[in-house]
Protein backbone atom coordinates (compact mmCIF):
# COMPACT_ATOMS: atom_id res chain seq x y z
CA UNK A 1 0.00 0.00 0.00
CA UNK A 2 1.23 3.43 -0.80
CA UNK A 3 1.91 5.86 2.00
CA UNK A 4 0.71 9.41 1.23
CA UNK A 5 2.87 12.16 2.91
CA UNK A 6 0.52 12.99 5.33
CA UNK A 7 0.12 9.49 6.41
CA UNK A 8 4.17 9.71 6.76
CA UNK A 9 3.63 12.49 9.28
CA UNK A 10 1.53 10.52 11.70
CA UNK A 11 3.51 7.46 11.38
CA UNK A 12 6.69 9.61 12.37
CA UNK A 13 4.68 10.89 14.97
CA UNK A 14 3.75 7.99 16.38
CA UNK A 15 7.63 6.88 16.91
CA UNK A 16 8.41 10.36 18.19
CA UNK A 17 10.98 9.98 15.00
CA UNK A 18 12.51 13.43 14.10
CA UNK A 19 12.46 14.24 10.22
CA UNK A 20 16.31 15.09 10.67
CA UNK A 21 17.79 11.50 9.59
CA UNK A 22 15.81 11.87 6.08
CA UNK A 23 16.65 15.58 5.44
CA UNK A 24 20.66 15.00 6.30
CA UNK A 25 20.25 11.69 4.16
CA UNK A 26 18.86 14.17 1.42
CA UNK A 27 21.16 16.76 1.45
CA UNK A 28 23.79 14.46 1.17
CA UNK A 29 22.40 12.92 -2.06
CA UNK A 30 22.13 16.43 -3.44
CA UNK A 31 25.83 17.18 -2.90
CA UNK A 32 26.32 13.91 -4.81
CA UNK A 33 24.16 14.99 -7.65
CA UNK A 34 26.42 18.12 -7.92
CA UNK A 35 29.89 17.00 -7.89
CA UNK A 36 28.46 14.43 -10.55
CA UNK A 37 27.40 17.79 -12.03
CA UNK A 38 31.08 18.78 -11.89
CA UNK A 39 32.46 15.53 -13.59
CA UNK A 40 30.10 16.19 -16.17
CA UNK A 41 30.86 19.81 -16.85
CA UNK A 42 34.63 18.78 -17.26
CA UNK A 43 34.15 16.33 -19.72
CA UNK A 44 32.17 17.85 -21.90
CA UNK A 45 34.35 20.94 -21.64
CA UNK A 46 37.54 18.08 -22.25
CA UNK A 47 39.10 19.09 -18.89
CA UNK A 48 39.00 15.69 -17.47
CA UNK A 49 41.43 14.68 -14.87
CA UNK A 50 41.84 11.75 -12.32
CA UNK A 51 40.72 13.79 -9.81
CA UNK A 52 36.96 14.52 -11.18
CA UNK A 53 37.02 10.86 -11.98
CA UNK A 54 37.49 9.84 -8.55
CA UNK A 55 35.56 12.34 -7.52
CA UNK A 56 32.52 11.39 -9.20
CA UNK A 57 33.05 7.68 -8.20
CA UNK A 58 32.76 9.31 -4.70
CA UNK A 59 29.53 11.18 -5.58
CA UNK A 60 28.10 8.14 -7.15
CA UNK A 61 28.39 6.36 -3.98
CA UNK A 62 27.05 9.03 -1.94
CA UNK A 63 23.82 9.30 -4.07
CA UNK A 64 23.14 5.94 -3.89
CA UNK A 65 24.34 5.30 -0.11
CA UNK A 66 21.53 8.35 0.90
CA UNK A 67 18.86 6.94 -1.47
CA UNK A 68 19.38 3.40 0.42
CA UNK A 69 19.37 4.98 3.61
CA UNK A 70 16.19 6.96 2.81
CA UNK A 71 14.44 4.09 1.48
CA UNK A 72 15.16 1.92 4.23
CA UNK A 73 13.99 4.31 6.93
CA UNK A 74 11.22 5.49 6.07
CA UNK A 75 10.39 1.54 5.17
CA UNK A 76 11.36 0.53 8.77
CA UNK A 77 9.49 3.46 10.73
CA UNK A 78 6.76 2.70 8.38
CA UNK A 79 6.75 -1.33 9.70
CA UNK A 80 7.39 -0.17 13.34
CA UNK A 81 4.69 2.70 13.45
CA UNK A 82 2.22 0.52 11.77
CA UNK A 83 2.55 -2.50 14.30
CA UNK A 84 2.40 0.03 16.96
CA UNK A 85 -0.65 1.56 15.61
CA UNK A 86 -1.87 -1.77 14.90
CA UNK A 87 -1.19 -2.27 18.50
CA UNK A 88 -3.45 -0.01 19.87
CA UNK A 89 -6.58 -1.55 20.84
CA UNK A 90 -10.03 0.57 21.76
CA UNK A 91 -12.73 -1.50 23.28
CA UNK A 92 -16.14 0.07 24.19
CA UNK A 93 -17.18 -0.29 27.63
CA UNK A 94 -20.70 -0.65 28.74
CA UNK A 95 -22.07 2.93 28.89
CA UNK A 96 -25.11 2.50 31.11
CA UNK A 97 -22.95 2.82 34.28
CA UNK A 98 -24.81 4.70 37.29
CA UNK A 99 -23.77 8.57 36.23
CA UNK A 100 -24.75 11.54 38.54
CA UNK A 101 -24.31 15.03 37.97
CA UNK A 102 -22.59 17.32 40.71
CA UNK A 103 -25.20 19.40 43.45
CA UNK A 104 -24.99 22.82 41.38
CA UNK A 105 -25.97 20.80 38.43
CA UNK A 106 -28.89 19.15 39.67
CA UNK A 107 -30.11 22.80 41.34
CA UNK A 108 -30.01 25.00 37.93
CA UNK A 109 -32.17 21.75 36.88
CA UNK A 110 -29.93 20.09 35.06
CA UNK A 111 -30.92 16.24 34.38
CA UNK A 112 -29.30 13.44 32.03
CA UNK A 113 -31.26 12.41 29.20
CA UNK A 114 -31.09 9.79 26.75
CA UNK A 115 -31.36 9.78 22.24
CA UNK A 116 -31.06 7.76 19.39
CA UNK A 117 -27.11 8.60 18.81
CA UNK A 118 -26.17 9.65 22.34
CA UNK A 119 -26.72 10.52 25.51
CA UNK A 120 -26.11 14.25 27.85
CA UNK A 121 -27.32 16.46 29.88
CA UNK A 122 -29.49 19.95 29.99
CA UNK A 123 -31.94 21.86 31.81
CA UNK A 124 -35.66 23.39 31.54
CA UNK A 125 -35.04 26.00 33.80
CA UNK A 126 -31.90 27.03 31.76
CA UNK A 127 -33.90 26.95 28.52
CA UNK A 128 -36.40 29.12 29.04
CA UNK A 129 -34.20 31.93 32.24
CA UNK A 130 -31.42 32.26 28.82
CA UNK A 131 -34.15 32.89 26.22
CA UNK A 132 -35.57 35.56 27.71
CA UNK A 133 -32.26 36.95 29.41
CA UNK A 134 -31.06 36.70 25.56
CA UNK A 135 -34.00 38.51 24.66
CA UNK A 136 -33.40 41.38 27.01
CA UNK A 137 -29.34 41.37 26.34
CA UNK A 138 -29.51 40.67 30.16
CA UNK A 139 -26.77 38.40 29.97
CA UNK A 140 -22.89 39.17 31.09
CA UNK A 141 -20.15 37.12 31.06
CA UNK A 142 -16.34 37.82 31.08
CA UNK A 143 -13.77 35.88 29.25
CA UNK A 144 -10.63 34.84 30.79
CA UNK A 145 -7.74 33.29 29.09
CA UNK A 146 -6.08 31.02 31.12
CA UNK A 147 -2.50 30.60 30.09
CA UNK A 148 -1.19 27.52 28.17
CA UNK A 149 -2.32 25.11 26.01
CA UNK A 150 -4.37 21.52 26.55
CA UNK A 151 -3.09 18.76 24.54
CA UNK A 152 -3.99 15.94 26.61
CA UNK A 153 -1.95 13.10 27.42
CA UNK A 154 1.43 12.38 25.05
CA UNK A 155 0.99 8.59 25.30
CA UNK A 156 -2.50 8.82 24.15
CA UNK A 157 -1.49 11.49 21.36
CA UNK A 158 1.51 8.71 20.07
CA UNK A 159 -1.16 6.10 19.87
CA UNK A 160 -5.08 6.37 19.42
CA UNK A 161 -4.79 9.92 18.18
CA UNK A 162 -1.76 8.96 15.62
CA UNK A 163 -4.02 5.71 14.82
CA UNK A 164 -7.09 7.75 14.39
CA UNK A 165 -5.15 10.19 12.44
CA UNK A 166 -4.02 7.42 9.75
CA UNK A 167 -7.05 5.36 9.37
CA UNK A 168 -9.12 9.10 8.65
CA UNK A 169 -6.41 9.81 5.89
CA UNK A 170 -6.71 6.42 4.35
CA UNK A 171 -10.39 6.40 4.61
CA UNK A 172 -10.54 9.96 3.24
CA UNK A 173 -12.18 11.49 6.28
CA UNK A 174 -11.22 14.97 7.32
CA UNK A 175 -9.23 15.14 9.80
CA UNK A 176 -7.25 18.36 10.81
CA UNK A 177 -6.00 19.22 14.20
CA UNK A 178 -6.66 23.10 13.76
CA UNK A 179 -6.60 25.32 17.35
CA UNK A 180 -9.73 24.62 19.42
CA UNK A 181 -11.37 26.46 22.60
CA UNK A 182 -11.24 24.49 25.62
CA UNK A 183 -14.03 25.45 28.09
CA UNK A 184 -12.93 25.84 31.75
CA UNK A 185 -15.85 27.20 33.84
CA UNK A 186 -19.09 25.84 34.88
CA UNK A 187 -22.09 27.77 32.76
CA UNK A 188 -23.80 28.08 35.67
CA UNK A 189 -26.16 31.08 36.87
CA UNK A 190 -22.78 33.05 38.25
CA UNK A 191 -21.85 33.56 34.95
CA UNK A 192 -25.18 34.60 33.58
CA UNK A 193 -24.71 38.16 35.09
CA UNK A 194 -20.95 38.95 35.40
CA UNK A 195 -18.97 35.90 35.80
CA UNK A 196 -15.47 34.94 34.59
CA UNK A 197 -15.83 32.56 32.09
CA UNK A 198 -12.16 30.81 31.64
CA UNK A 199 -11.03 29.66 28.26
CA UNK A 200 -7.72 27.95 27.30
CA UNK A 201 -6.25 26.78 24.07
CA UNK A 202 -6.06 23.29 22.94
CA UNK A 203 -6.73 21.75 19.42
CA UNK A 204 -8.21 19.27 17.45
CA UNK A 205 -6.19 15.80 18.53
CA UNK A 206 -6.45 16.85 22.19
CA UNK A 207 -10.42 16.32 21.80
CA UNK A 208 -9.44 13.04 19.68
CA UNK A 209 -7.86 11.28 22.49
CA UNK A 210 -9.96 12.32 25.48
CA UNK A 211 -13.63 13.77 24.64
CA UNK A 212 -13.53 11.09 21.71
CA UNK A 213 -12.44 7.98 23.41
CA UNK A 214 -15.03 8.15 26.23
CA UNK A 215 -16.23 4.87 27.18
CA UNK A 216 -13.81 2.88 25.30
CA UNK A 217 -10.51 0.81 27.43
CA UNK A 218 -7.41 2.42 25.61
CA UNK A 219 -4.56 -0.76 25.65
CA UNK A 220 -1.47 -1.22 23.73
CA UNK A 221 -0.25 -4.73 22.98
CA UNK A 222 3.13 -4.82 23.55
CA UNK A 223 3.77 -8.40 21.56
CA UNK A 224 2.76 -6.43 18.62
CA UNK A 225 6.41 -4.47 19.07
CA UNK A 226 8.59 -7.41 21.20
CA UNK A 227 8.24 -11.06 21.01
CA UNK A 228 4.98 -12.75 20.57
CA UNK A 229 5.75 -15.24 23.06
CA UNK A 230 5.87 -12.24 26.05
CA UNK A 231 2.68 -10.76 25.40
CA UNK A 232 1.51 -8.27 27.63
CA UNK A 233 -1.44 -6.03 27.45
CA UNK A 234 -0.83 -2.23 29.05
CA UNK A 235 -3.83 -0.03 29.58
CA UNK A 236 -3.26 3.73 28.91
CA UNK A 237 -6.82 4.67 29.93
CA UNK A 238 -9.70 3.33 31.25
CA UNK A 239 -12.45 5.40 28.98
CA UNK A 240 -14.12 6.90 32.09
CA UNK A 241 -11.84 8.59 34.42
CA UNK A 242 -10.71 11.65 32.48
CA UNK A 243 -14.64 13.30 33.06
CA UNK A 244 -16.41 11.15 35.69
CA UNK A 245 -15.31 10.42 39.16
CA UNK A 246 -15.88 7.06 41.67
CA UNK A 247 -18.47 8.22 44.12
CA UNK A 248 -19.66 4.84 46.84
CA UNK A 249 -23.48 4.96 44.56
CA UNK A 250 -21.82 5.15 41.31
CA UNK A 251 -19.85 8.06 38.84
CA UNK A 252 -20.59 11.59 39.01
CA UNK A 253 -19.51 14.32 36.68
CA UNK A 254 -16.58 16.13 36.93
CA UNK A 255 -17.94 19.07 35.68
CA UNK A 256 -15.55 21.70 33.64
CA UNK A 257 -13.09 23.10 35.87
CA UNK A 258 -12.21 20.14 37.07
CA UNK A 259 -11.92 17.36 33.91
CA UNK A 260 -8.79 16.01 31.81
CA UNK A 261 -10.89 16.94 28.76
CA UNK A 262 -10.96 18.88 25.97
CA UNK A 263 -13.92 20.30 25.98
CA UNK A 264 -14.33 21.45 22.77
CA UNK A 265 -16.47 24.49 22.90
CA UNK A 266 -18.88 23.74 20.29
CA UNK A 267 -22.47 25.74 19.07
CA UNK A 268 -25.60 24.14 17.56
CA UNK A 269 -28.18 26.25 15.94
CA UNK A 270 -32.06 25.99 14.74
CA UNK A 271 -32.81 28.56 12.26
CA UNK A 272 -36.01 29.17 10.39
CA UNK A 273 -36.43 31.66 7.05
CA UNK A 274 -38.98 34.36 7.10
CA UNK A 275 -40.90 32.23 5.16
CA UNK A 276 -41.40 29.97 7.95
CA UNK A 277 -39.05 27.16 7.01
CA UNK A 278 -36.66 25.11 9.29
CA UNK A 279 -33.59 24.70 7.64
CA UNK A 280 -31.68 20.90 9.03
CA UNK A 281 -28.14 19.83 7.50
CA UNK A 282 -26.84 16.16 6.16
CA UNK A 283 -23.93 15.04 7.94
CA UNK A 284 -22.28 13.54 5.21
CA UNK A 285 -19.53 10.61 5.94
CA UNK A 286 -16.49 12.65 5.33
CA UNK A 287 -16.86 13.86 8.86
CA UNK A 288 -15.21 12.16 12.04
CA UNK A 289 -18.84 12.92 14.06
CA UNK A 290 -22.64 12.45 13.49
CA UNK A 291 -22.06 11.75 9.69
CA UNK A 292 -24.88 10.02 8.01
CA UNK A 293 -26.76 11.70 10.55
CA UNK A 294 -29.09 14.80 10.58
CA UNK A 295 -27.66 17.98 12.52
CA UNK A 296 -29.23 21.20 13.73
CA UNK A 297 -28.96 24.04 10.61
CA UNK A 298 -25.52 25.05 11.74
CA UNK A 299 -23.82 22.84 13.98
CA UNK A 300 -19.53 22.63 15.08
CA UNK A 301 -16.70 23.06 17.39
CA UNK A 302 -15.39 26.46 17.47
CA UNK A 303 -11.95 27.86 16.39
CA UNK A 304 -9.13 29.48 18.28
CA UNK A 305 -9.51 31.80 15.89
CA UNK A 306 -13.18 32.82 16.38
CA UNK A 307 -12.06 34.32 19.52
CA UNK A 308 -11.67 38.07 19.27
CA UNK A 309 -8.74 40.04 19.23
CA UNK A 310 -7.16 40.48 22.44
CA UNK A 311 -10.10 38.53 24.23
CA UNK A 312 -8.73 38.92 27.82
CA UNK A 313 -12.29 40.94 29.29
CA UNK A 314 -14.24 40.76 26.69
CA UNK A 315 -17.87 39.45 26.98
CA UNK A 316 -18.85 36.01 26.64
CA UNK A 317 -22.09 35.68 25.65
CA UNK A 318 -21.58 38.34 22.87
CA UNK A 319 -18.73 36.77 21.50
CA UNK A 320 -20.50 33.19 21.52
CA UNK A 321 -23.63 34.78 19.86
CA UNK A 322 -21.17 35.74 17.00
CA UNK A 323 -19.51 32.61 16.99
CA UNK A 324 -22.93 30.55 16.39
CA UNK A 325 -23.92 33.19 13.60
CA UNK A 326 -20.66 31.81 11.78
CA UNK A 327 -20.59 28.51 12.12
CA UNK A 328 -24.94 28.86 11.10
CA UNK A 329 -23.39 30.90 7.71
CA UNK A 330 -20.73 28.13 7.60
CA UNK A 331 -23.21 25.14 7.28
CA UNK A 332 -25.67 27.14 5.07
CA UNK A 333 -23.67 28.44 2.74
CA UNK A 334 -23.98 31.29 3.45
CA UNK A 335 -20.23 32.66 4.74
CA UNK A 336 -18.69 34.57 2.19
CA UNK A 337 -15.19 34.63 3.52
CA UNK A 338 -14.95 30.37 3.53
CA UNK A 339 -14.57 30.68 -0.25
CA UNK A 340 -11.77 31.20 -2.64
CA UNK A 341 -10.96 34.31 -4.24
CA UNK A 342 -11.75 33.23 -7.23
CA UNK A 343 -14.98 31.72 -5.87
CA UNK A 344 -15.78 35.23 -4.58
CA UNK A 345 -15.64 37.31 -8.02
CA UNK A 346 -17.37 34.41 -9.82
CA UNK A 347 -20.17 34.51 -7.25
CA UNK A 348 -19.36 38.71 -6.79
CA UNK A 349 -23.19 39.46 -6.50
CA UNK A 350 -24.41 36.31 -4.41
CA UNK A 351 -21.46 37.80 -2.11
CA UNK A 352 -23.10 41.19 -1.91
CA UNK A 353 -26.54 39.41 -0.85
CA UNK A 354 -24.39 37.16 1.59
CA UNK A 355 -23.32 40.41 3.40
CA UNK A 356 -26.46 42.27 3.45
CA UNK A 357 -27.78 39.15 4.84
CA UNK A 358 -29.58 39.72 8.41
CA UNK A 359 -29.40 36.61 11.27
CA UNK A 360 -30.67 36.98 14.52
CA UNK A 361 -29.97 34.81 16.85
CA UNK A 362 -31.08 34.15 20.69
CA UNK A 363 -29.31 31.41 23.24
CA UNK A 364 -32.03 28.88 24.18
CA UNK A 365 -30.10 26.55 26.25
CA UNK A 366 -26.48 24.53 27.51
CA UNK A 367 -26.35 20.99 27.22
CA UNK A 368 -22.98 18.33 27.39
CA UNK A 369 -22.90 15.38 25.46
CA UNK A 370 -21.92 13.08 27.74
CA UNK A 371 -20.95 10.02 25.43
CA UNK A 372 -18.34 12.41 24.75
CA UNK A 373 -17.06 13.36 28.02
CA UNK A 374 -19.57 15.72 28.45
CA UNK A 375 -18.35 17.86 25.92
CA UNK A 376 -19.98 21.14 26.33
CA UNK A 377 -22.53 22.99 23.52
CA UNK A 378 -24.39 25.64 23.74
CA UNK A 379 -27.74 26.18 21.41
CA UNK A 380 -29.40 28.49 19.57
CA UNK A 381 -32.59 29.34 17.76
CA UNK A 382 -32.28 31.99 14.69
CA UNK A 383 -34.76 33.79 12.48
CA UNK A 384 -32.74 34.29 8.77
CA UNK A 385 -34.32 37.53 7.18
CA UNK A 386 -34.65 35.46 3.79
CA UNK A 387 -36.69 33.42 2.48
CA UNK A 388 -36.05 29.83 1.25
CA UNK A 389 -35.98 30.45 -2.21
CA UNK A 390 -33.46 33.06 -1.62
CA UNK A 391 -31.63 30.71 0.25
CA UNK A 392 -31.80 27.78 -2.90
CA UNK A 393 -30.49 31.05 -5.26
CA UNK A 394 -27.63 32.85 -3.35
CA UNK A 395 -26.01 29.99 -1.33
CA UNK A 396 -22.66 29.09 -2.40
CA UNK A 397 -20.69 26.43 0.00
CA UNK A 398 -17.10 26.05 0.55
CA UNK A 399 -14.72 23.56 -0.52
CA UNK A 400 -14.66 21.71 3.14
CA UNK A 401 -18.49 22.30 3.42
CA UNK A 402 -19.02 20.45 0.21
CA UNK A 403 -17.23 17.48 1.95
CA UNK A 404 -18.65 17.72 5.31
CA UNK A 405 -22.28 18.43 4.91
CA UNK A 406 -25.32 19.12 2.67
CA UNK A 407 -28.54 21.01 3.24
CA UNK A 408 -31.49 18.74 3.48
CA UNK A 409 -34.29 18.81 1.19
CA UNK A 410 -36.73 21.61 1.81
CA UNK A 411 -40.68 20.14 1.55
CA UNK A 412 -44.01 21.14 3.51
CA UNK A 413 -42.95 18.79 6.15
CA UNK A 414 -40.48 21.46 7.17
CA UNK A 415 -42.50 24.55 6.93
CA UNK A 416 -44.42 26.26 9.61
CA UNK A 417 -48.08 26.33 8.72
CA UNK A 418 -47.85 29.99 11.31
CA UNK A 419 -45.94 31.36 13.95
CA UNK A 420 -47.94 29.60 16.79
CA UNK A 421 -46.17 27.48 19.48
CA UNK A 422 -49.00 24.69 18.54
CA UNK A 423 -47.21 24.76 14.76
CA UNK A 424 -43.84 24.78 16.58
CA UNK A 425 -44.72 21.29 17.93
CA UNK A 426 -46.03 19.76 15.35
CA UNK A 427 -43.26 20.90 13.26
CA UNK A 428 -41.36 19.30 15.30
CA UNK A 429 -42.95 16.28 15.31
CA UNK A 430 -42.92 16.22 11.85
CA UNK A 431 -39.33 16.36 11.14
CA UNK A 432 -38.61 13.60 14.23
CA UNK A 433 -36.33 10.57 12.93
CA UNK A 434 -34.42 7.89 14.33
CA UNK A 435 -31.33 9.98 11.63
CA UNK A 436 -31.75 12.90 14.55
CA UNK A 437 -28.06 13.90 15.86
CA UNK A 438 -28.25 14.04 19.46
CA UNK A 439 -27.66 17.87 19.54
CA UNK A 440 -30.31 17.88 16.92
CA UNK A 441 -32.50 16.11 19.69
CA UNK A 442 -30.85 18.54 22.12
CA UNK A 443 -32.29 21.69 20.37
CA UNK A 444 -36.06 19.50 19.55
CA UNK A 445 -36.53 19.22 23.27
CA UNK A 446 -35.37 23.24 23.95
CA UNK A 447 -37.41 24.25 21.16
CA UNK A 448 -40.33 22.32 22.80
CA UNK A 449 -39.88 23.68 26.22
CA UNK A 450 -40.09 26.98 25.13
CA UNK A 451 -43.43 26.17 23.48
CA UNK A 452 -44.73 25.42 27.08
CA UNK A 453 -42.88 27.66 29.18
CA UNK A 454 -42.17 31.17 26.93
CA UNK A 455 -45.28 30.91 24.09
CA UNK A 456 -45.77 34.26 24.18
CA UNK A 457 -41.45 35.39 23.60
CA UNK A 458 -41.24 32.74 21.25
CA UNK A 459 -44.21 33.49 18.39
CA UNK A 460 -42.74 37.10 18.55
CA UNK A 461 -39.17 36.06 17.92
CA UNK A 462 -40.45 33.67 15.04
CA UNK A 463 -42.88 36.63 13.87
CA UNK A 464 -40.59 39.63 13.88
Amino acid sequence: MVTTRREHKWLRYALGRSLWPDLLSALAAVVGVVALADYVIAYLAGALTSANIAFAIIASASVVLSVVLIWRGRASYVRKANAKLNATLATKIASDLKIELPSDYRTSGYELVGGKHGFGFWSRYTTSQLFRKSGAKELSGTIRIRAGKFTGREDLRRSIGARNAVNAIRSQTLFRNDRKIRLRSNLLKATWSGGNVELQETDYLASRISNDISFQTISLRNAALDSPDEATTEVLYDGLSFFLKTKAEGREFRGYCDTDCSNQIGVSTLAFTSDGYLLLVDQLSGGLESAELIAPSGSGSLDWEDLPSDPDGKDFWTWITQAAKRELREELGLCHYSLSLLERIRHRHKVRWMKSLSIEPALIGIGGLMHRGGKPDLFFLAKLDCTVDDIRRYSVYGAEEKFLSQRCGLDAAKKLTDWTPQSVQELVGRNTTDRDSFPLELCFLMLLELCQTCPGELQSFLED
